[in-house]
């Protein structure tokens, strides 16, 4: 991730303050988290997790 995190900002991105992330839940997944909004809360928090470990190792 933070392999890919270096490259837009190298090769396309002009320097500014703020990004945006998009993710998504896998195909497989989705049906769990439709019935199961925990899980859904859950994946959430991981995400958000991994990107702000992420954007604070850069």
């Amino acid at each position: 991730m933070a392999i890919w995190t270096q490259w837009p900002d190298t090769t396309r991105l002009a320097p500014v303050p703020n990004r945006q992330v998009v993710l998504t839940i896998p195909t497989r997944l989705r049906a769990y988290c439709l019935y199961r909004r925990r899980l859904l809360g859950e994946i959430a928090r991981v995400a958000a997790r991994t990107v702000t470990a992420a954007i604070f190792a850069r």
